[in-house]
């Protein structure tokens, strides 16, 4: 919920900004995003993998 606040109140101050530091700034919320994001990605598959694994070692 906070990421997405964040990513709302951004753009505001951003037009304040010179177009290079809105540019600087942009590239680094979408680095900072992605990286969020890919251990986010890395938490769920690991979850689903966790999950996955209980009914087959049930069956087993």
């Amino acid at each position: 919920m906070s990421l997405k606040v964040i990513s709302d109140e951004m753009p505001r101050r951003v037009i304040k900004l010179k177009p290079v530091a809105a540019f600087t700034i942009e590239i680094i919320q979408a680095t900072i995003a992605t990286i969020l994001s890919g251990k986010a990605t890395m938490v769920a598959s690991v979850v689903h993998a966790a999950i996955n694994s209980f009914p087959k070692s049930k069956r087993q």
